[in-house]
């Protein structure tokens, strides 16, 4: 039996004989407050507000479940204060209880803000967030444990407008489930849309729309621990901007200070959560008849894409008590074994100039430690995007540790800067731990204005000694407006701080070639698949090894000090100025090209070039015919077939000799001396040979006659004016200079 409450009058009869099966329907518009325990006149019973009922108040707790009976509104059905009074409550549940709470309909507490005004007609919007304070949609007091679940339906939806105030705040254990599937609004400073400041001893399944307006306001607070899964499955995102989308240069400077207050993180976990955080996305539909094919306790229908967004310094997500050291634990088992997995969008955006940029934010609270069981993962896209000031997408601050990275989506550090700002795809703080990164997507650290510097991987704690690339880390920079220098450093790796050595291998997969995907180089690695390095190498002072067995690196190498090793295989190009502080270099070229763009000799113990290797040397006649060949301590053995060559940064005056290689043992076979042209400009003759006394191998250069060119004699008549002119234009000089043969 339903008992409607048509009106404000009960039906006291009726409820006598059936209280214990009845619950109480409101089905029209209610201007009286409501409780749980007297909800049929005479005693408890549960709640429902139906598709036609409204409680219609301006002050105090709309309904208060005040015993073990549950509340119900639904679609259609509604908690309308508008103008509320300081304080005010939706829906208060008091400790201790048993309650199921379902809202298909909308709980709306507003204040005395009907419209933003432009009070001085300056074209932007003025005044406070909001009035008012200390207002809840859905409040579970303290005191004792929620039995039950909180389920805000994909109807649903929770608005509130007030400083100090809560979309949803769970004050005590909830013993169940907590799930969002509808809206949850929050208006105003120093609030929240949905907190817990208890256990949830079930799964936390966020899946609607939570968002967050306000100085100092975010959009999830999980507040103490969760025992199972935090899965963040929908559009989640805080700030306290007045427009979070950045228009013109004649707007932004209309713009107050109440415009561009600092919002909080939009979710920030302060508690254990031993399933792991999982921003996730629907699994790809295998089974027709399957409604859960992930098997997440979700039905795959209701389920859509995470996009958490942060507009302003505040980061995305973070995760890291000030007061607590917590874990989270692994989600699953395979590519669910991780603690933090991202498979949705998470973006940290400064929008204005001068504000930094965050998207995900580890630890970094002193004294308290953030451990990440089995690693974290990256299947989808993380980003970080600022206008004049630092942008760091992935930051594991100090006392973080977990101990791998493996991402094969897209992370980006995005900057548009005229001053000094750093941008950084992953960085490991001192004070964290990370020994593994694995990548097998897509790093880059870009910037715009040729000032800022940029990193894709930065690790100041010295922990990283593994990374692994099979995608794609790239560190670079553009000019501004005016084409000025660029002086950016572009630092695709930086392990400088370690000391006990680190190994990077790049490694190509094994793929199919087709006609829109071919494989060019016949390295059995497709177009697309082929992994790329680009921006400089940083090790530090351990033994460290650089393995390049597919792609290419083009960059500057520094190997510090250290037994290091540079291996070249499969294939692979490596370019770039090669540094080595104390000349313990093994370099081994099996496979592959080595073009060392250094003009000093370079200090080496050991250097083996094999059949399919070639050493490429850069030249530089206007220093005094500097070369950067190699110096070899030890012994240095050359294949037969083994090719080399050189490369000018400047103009050679006259035919000049100079020396490739020097060792304390020479062992050359049948060196391809044909490839000394062939990896050298046309622009000069370039005959190689061996100087085996000395233990030498060097290279004759001089200019290419007219002759040799095959020039007419119109065109022999202008080459000293020609040559001479490349002195005057470095970018003529630079295409003459790269074209080979």
């Amino acid at each position: 039996m339903r008992i409607l409450l048509a009106t404000a009058v009960a039906i006291a009869p009726l409820l006598v004989a059936s209280q214990a099966a009845a619950d109480v329907v409101i089905s029209t518009s209610r201007t009286t407050p409501i409780r749980t325990s007297t909800a049929t006149g005479t005693g408890p019973d549960n709640i429902e507000i139906s598709s036609s009922g409204s409680i219609v108040l301006t002050t105090g707790p709309a309904v208060t479940i005040d015993s073990s009976n549950n509340l119900v509104i639904s679609a259609g059905g509604a908690i309308s204060m508008t103008n509320a009074d300081s304080g005010a409550t939706g829906v208060l549940v008091g400790p201790g209880l048993t309650t199921n709470i379902r809202v298909d309909g909308s709980i709306s507490l507003a204040d005395s803000i009907t419209e933003y005004p432009d009070t001085d007609t300056d074209g932007d919007l003025d005044g406070p967030w909001a009035t008012g304070s200390d207002r809840y949609g859905i409040r579970v007091q303290a005191g004792g444990d929620m039995t039950g679940n909180l389920i805000i339906g994909q109807a649903g939806t929770v608005a509130v407008e007030g400083n100090n105030s809560y979309g949803v705040s769970i004050e005590s254990n909830l013993v169940g489930r907590l799930d969002n599937f509808g809206l949850i609004r929050i208006l105003g400073d120093n609030s929240i849309g949905l907190r817990t400041l208890g256990t949830v001893t079930g799964p936390v399944n966020l899946l609607g729309t939570i968002n967050a307006r306000g100085a100092n306001s975010s959009a999830v607070l999980i507040g103490n621990d969760v025992d199972g899964r935090l899965t963040l499955q929908g559009s989640i995102d805080a700030s306290g901007y007045r427009y979070t989308t950045r228009g013109s240069d004649e707007f932004i400077a209309k713009l107050e200070a109440e415009d561009m207050l600092q919002g909080g993180p939009a979710v920030l976990v302060t508690g254990n959560v031993t399933g792991g955080v999982v921003v996730d996305r629907p699994p790809t539909e295998a089974d027709a008849n399957n409604a859960d094919e992930d098997g997440d306790g979700i039905p795959d229908a209701n389920e859509t894409t995470g996009n958490i967004n942060s507009y302003g310094s505040a980061a995305a997500i973070q995760v890291g008590s000030t007061t607590d050291s917590i874990t989270l634990g692994v989600a699953g088992t395979g590519t669910n074994a991780y603690g933090f997995i991202n498979r949705g969008t998470v973006t940290g955006q400064g929008v204005y100039d001068g504000i930094a940029a965050n998207a995900i934010v580890f630890g970094g609270n002193p004294g308290q430690a953030v451990v990440i069981d089995g690693g974290v993962r990256n299947e989808g896209t993380i980003a970080s995007l600022a206008y004049d000031a630092n942008a760091t997408a992935v930051r594991f601050g100090e006392g973080s540790s977990t101990p791998t990275f493996f991402n094969n989506g897209a992370i980006t550090a995005g900057m548009s800067s005229d001053v000094a700002a750093t941008g950084t795809s992953i960085q490991i703080d001192a004070g964290a731990n990370l020994p593994s990164i694995n990548n097998d997507g897509t790093l880059l650290a870009s910037t715009g204005g040729g000032v800022a510097d940029v990193y894709g991987i930065r690790d100041l704690s010295g922990t990283l000694t593994s990374i692994t690339n099979t995608g794609s880390i790239q560190a670079v920079a553009s000019a501004n407006d005016d084409g000025d220098p660029i002086t950016s450093q572009r630092v695709a790796i930086d392990v400088s701080a370690n000391t006990t050595g680190v190994t990077y291998i790049q490694d190509g997969i094994a793929s199919t070639p087709t006609s829109a995907d071919p494989d060019t180089d016949g390295d059995g690695v497709t177009d697309s698949n082929e992994p790329i390095t680009i921006g400089d190498v940083r090790f530090g002072s351990g033994a460290d090894v650089l393995d390049v067995r597919n792609g290419y690196i083009d960059g500057d190498i520094s190997f510090g000090a250290g037994a290091d090793v540079l291996n070249i295989s499969g294939g692979g190009l490596v370019r770039g100025a090669i540094s080595n502080t104390d000349g313990d270099l093994a370099v081994n070229i099996s496979d592959g090209v080595l073009e060392t763009r250094q003009t000093t000799v370079l200090d080496v113990s050991s250097l083996n070039i094999g059949a399919d290797g070639n050493l490429i040397v850069t030249i530089d006649p206007a220093a005094n015919n500097a070369s950067g060949g190699m110096n070899v301590s030890g012994t240095a053995t050359l294949a037969d077939g083994a090719g080399l060559g050189v490369r000018f940064n400047s103009l050679l005056d006259g035919p000049a000799r100079f020396d490739l290689i020097n060792a304390g043992t020479l062992n050359a076979g049948a060196v391809n001396m044909d490839s000394f042209q062939e990896n050298s400009p046309y622009l000069y003759v370039v005959e190689g040979g061996i100087d085996a006394a000395n233990n030498t191998i060097y290279a004759d250069v001089r200019q290419r006659t007219t002759d040799e060119a095959g020039l007419i004699s119109v065109e022999a008549s202008m080459y000293d004016a020609f040559y001479s002119s490349l002195s005057r234009d470095a970018d003529m000089r630079a295409a003459f200079l790269a074209q080979l043969g």
